[in-house]
């Protein structure tokens, strides 16, 4: 039998083949695998150079943009990197940007900071026109940037970043190009930026009044006002971190040197004039943007923290703050530190308030005829030449008690004038308080501020009558015709007009005249020559009683009540008299006491002298020539006349009265529903002879003989116009009681008169101020003329040929007697009909809404809105 064999192989063709076929394999995969590992490596070849170019655009425009924006200064260099300065010598406002070791490079004081993702830069160029117009165009600033991976020279990427500087910086560096078109070409940007503060005042941290070398008084939170400009490029986010710190000095003038803690205090007083003191609560530095002044200064020296010696004196100190600033980033991984600055100077006073730079009779009175020859007088009061004493003086705490020794019995006897008196002093006036808040508020450049001038000022008497058989005398701008007095003796014999308050005939307030020191009396009686009372018609009682103006407040319950009144007095003169006719007008309103204000205490401080609207308790009272209400209406036998007070708009008639209207201005008061009075302006020229209506409806006058002001040779004191002004005051009783003690005196201090608008309304036809220069001697002038609100008051009537009548009232230089001359409020409120305009003083009334409480005032005072920070 025969066998089938089980084993079989390839053969050797076979096994040829397979190594070929698997030859052929094997390539194809490698050539796969090779083909994908190239293009990898160059995908990620590119890759990093696009991320690269641009992170570093990113970072570019994240940290040296924002430097661009703000810059002064920027320079493009084409030079090697060794000629930047090493970051150890460069200043901390310069900053230099270059490329180093395929990075770019932002090298400043502090080193080297490569910008965020950079890397694989091969190349930056940086440019900019060279002109420079002003055309956006040529503030361009372009920064050429080319990457490239070295290992893979085809992965590389071109990108241009371009920056607008707005700010429109000098440019420097080498210019290349046609002329046409030359740009400044390099490899390094050059800027000058820095952290730094563009400014830092001074504010009173609750009026918001700039207040940079103005004296404050103590209480006053001062408040530290800056403009942070952050230069520095950051990557994230930077707030406010900067350090403000206070100090004390006991002057204005101090150089800015910091005391060092080792200074012994019986040094202090040496030294405390030429150093800054740093400021210390407990042990710790007093820091903050607000500077409570309330409570006591405290220094530090080498025995521990002190208080500060200037603390119980009048001038506390000067007070500064130095402010470093600083930004650090929100996680606070990032500070950045500039250069410390000083602000100016706030003398902080012990006062009551700004008011007080100028002195009150409290300030410089002392006891019974004592006196001070620059300041305050007690003047020689009697009959004749003052050879019988009639005043005494003395003082009980604040209080001032004025007693007369010598009662007038008979009134043609009593001879007498002021019976002490106050010059009136440019120098003490605190007018750089009211410029700097005028400055600092003012949006209207036609605007003036309310200068206190010796022609132009408020008195505020606070004071009180001891029965109701005293009366008193307030002498405003009045003259002496005694021209020795101040120097060999002290009679002082006044010429010009007082206010008079009075519970006897003329009852109320009134005004009288002087000459020589004896009051103008006709038939035994007091003549009331402010204005003309119409409802009575007697020329006894041409007077305000206080009932009269309605005082809504502080209701007026009897004569020895103690009130505030504020006596606010304008002395002009007529262009076709001229300046040798003075003539005056005065306003007379009840005030607050101050202890029933004191929730207004904030409001105090935008109302240093507590005189605005909202211490009002009266209606004004007005004498002389002022412009009133022209809506005045005759009938058959009757005037109307409009009224506009008490919010009661209404009219009053003069029964059987008719009055010749053309050249009649009046003013009516209305008190309630029954009760009213009108008075008619009366011309207050002191050199001219006083005339009385000798008819019923006041068409005649004659002259009141020896009424004028004026000596046999025709010359006057009146005349000078720039001559010394005082405020005088006299008591006078007309029975033996209580004649020691016959009128207290709280106070009386001085503060702004009419404001620029206010005069516009009430100035009549043809009227004219005297300028600064025109009504003080040269000797007080000489005072003044370094005087920052001085020399404000220059540069505003600079644009009106140096002349304050063109700047007030316009080309015409004098009032044109209607109550507009650009007044404020002119055409304000009318009461008839919209198609008039009242004028003058009766859109300066103050309204009241008794039942509500609520106080509306028409008045847009100009003092008060620049105190207010409007």
């Amino acid at each position: 039998m025969r066998k089938n064999s089980t084993r079989s192989g390839f053969t050797l063709v076979e096994l040829l083949i397979g190594v070929v076929m698997m030859s052929i394999v094997i390539a194809g995969i490698a050539f796969t695998v090779s083909s994908g590992f190239d293009l990898y490596t160059t995908a990620d070849s590119n890759a990093v150079v696009v991320s690269g170019v641009r992170f570093t655009a990113d970072s570019f425009n994240r940290n040296v943009a924002p430097m661009l924006n703000v810059t002064d200064k920027i320079e493009i260099l084409s030079t090697d990197l060794s000629s930047i300065p090493d970051h150890a010598s460069i200043s901390d406002d310069i900053h230099y940007i270059f490329l180093s070791n395929d990075s770019v490079v932002h090298r400043d004081s502090k080193g080297n900071h490569v910008l965020e993702g950079s890397g694989y830069i091969d190349h930056i160029e940086f440019t900019i026109p060279v002109p420079t117009s002003n055309d956006q165009n040529n503030y361009i600033l372009k920064m050429d940037i080319k990457g490239q991976n070295p290992d893979q020279p085809n992965a590389k990427l071109d990108l241009v970043v371009e920056s607008s500087l707005y700010n429109k910086p000098t440019k420097t560096g080498t210019a290349t190009g046609p002329t046409d078109s030359k740009v400044y070409k390099g490899n390094i940007l050059k800027i000058k930026a820095s952290l730094k503060l563009d400014r830092l005042d001074l504010y009173d941290y609750d009026t918001k009044i700039k207040i940079n070398k103005l004296s404050v008084h103590k209480g006053t939170n001062i408040e530290a006002i800056y403009d942070l400009i952050n230069q520095l490029g950051t990557s994230e986010p930077m707030s406010d971190d900067s350090t403000i710190e206070w100090f004390i000095s006991g002057s204005a003038s101090a150089d800015i040197t910091v005391i060092s803690e080792d200074i012994t205090l019986s040094d202090i007083d040496g030294i405390m004039k030429n150093n800054y003191w740093q400021l210390f609560s407990g042990a710790n530095s007093v820091k903050g943007r607000v500077l409570d002044t309330t409570g006591t200064f405290n220094v530090k020296t080498e025995t521990g923290v002190t208080a500060w010696p200037l603390n119980d004196a009048t001038k506390i100190g000067a007070i500064r703050c130095r402010v470093t600033p600083k930004v650090k980033s929100p996680s606070g991984g990032l500070t950045m530190t500039g250069a410390p600055k000083w602000s100016d100077y706030v003398v902080v006073r012990k006062v009551d308030a700004p008011s007080e730079t100028f002195e009150t009779i409290r300030d410089v009175i002392g006891t019974r005829n004592s006196s001070s020859a620059e300041d305050l007088y007690f003047t020689n009061v009697g009959e004749g030449d003052g050879d019988e004493q009639r005043n005494q003086y003395s003082k009980s705490g604040d209080v001032i008690l004025l007693g007369v020794t010598k009662t007038n019995q008979n009134i043609d006897s009593n001879i007498h004038g002021a019976s002490f008196v106050m010059k009136l002093r440019y120098d003490r006036f605190d007018n750089d308080r009211i410029y700097a808040a005028w400055a600092a508020g003012r949006t209207d450049p036609e605007d003036m501020p309310s200068y206190i001038t010796v022609t132009n000022y408020s008195t505020i008497l606070d004071s009180k009558t001891i029965d109701n058989k005293t009366s008193y005398a307030l002498f405003l701008s009045t003259r002496s015709k005694n021209g020795s007095f101040g120097t060999s003796d002290n009679v002082f014999k006044d010429i010009g007009y007082a206010v008079r308050y009075s519970p006897t005939k003329p009852i109320g307030f009134s005004v009288s005249k002087f000459a020589a020191g004896s009051e103008i009396i006709k038939n035994g009686k007091i003549l009331p020559l402010g204005v003309y009372e119409l409802k009575t018609n007697d020329r006894e009682s041409d007077a305000y009683n206080p009932n009269y103006a309605k005082i809504d407040t502080s209701s007026f319950v009897t004569w020895q009540t103690q009130y505030r009144v504020m006596f606010t007095v304008l002395e002009y003169y007529d262009k076709t008299l001229g300046k040798e006719y003075p003539c005056y007008i005065f306003r007379v309103r009840f005030l607050k006491k101050l202890e029933d204000v004191t929730y207004l205490t904030i409001k105090r401080k935008t109302d240093p002298w507590c005189i605005g609207p909202e211490f009002y308790a009266s209606e004004p009272m007005w004498f002389g020539h002022f412009v009133g209400n022209p809506n005045t209406v005759l009938t058959t036998n009757n005037t109307k006349v409009d009224v506009k007070n008490f919010n009661n708009n209404t009219t009053v008639t003069v029964t059987s009265r008719k009055f010749k209207l053309a050249d009649k201005i009046f003013y009516a008061l209305k008190w309630d529903n029954l009760n009213w009075s009108v008075f008619r302006n009366r011309v207050m020229n002191a050199r001219a002879l006083e005339k009385i209506p000798t008819t019923p409806d006041n068409t005649l006058y004659t002259d009141m003989i020896d009424t004028d002001i004026s000596n046999n040779s025709g010359e006057d004191d009146l005349a000078v116009t720039s001559s010394d002004r005082y405020i005088g005051i006299m008591a006078r009783k007309s029975n033996a009681t209580n004649k020691n003690q016959a009128f207290e005196i709280s106070n009386l201090d001085f503060a702004p008169g009419f404001s620029i608008n206010e005069i516009r309304s009430i100035m009549p036809l043809d009227g004219k101020l005297y300028s600064i220069e025109e009504s003080i001697p040269p000797s007080e002038l000489s005072k003044i003329v370094a005087k920052d609100w001085y020399k404000s008051y220059k540069n505003i009537i600079a644009s009106s040929n140096n002349d304050i009548n063109k700047k007030v009232f316009g080309v015409s230089g004098n009032s044109d007697g209607t109550g507009n001359n650009g007044s404020l409020y002119y055409y304000l409120n009318p009461i008839v009909s919209t198609d008039h305009q009242d004028g003058g003083i009766y859109d300066l009334q103050h309204q009241t809404e008794a039942l509500e409480g609520i106080y509306t005032c028409p008045l847009h005072n100009e003092l008060f809105k620049w105190f207010g920070g409007q």
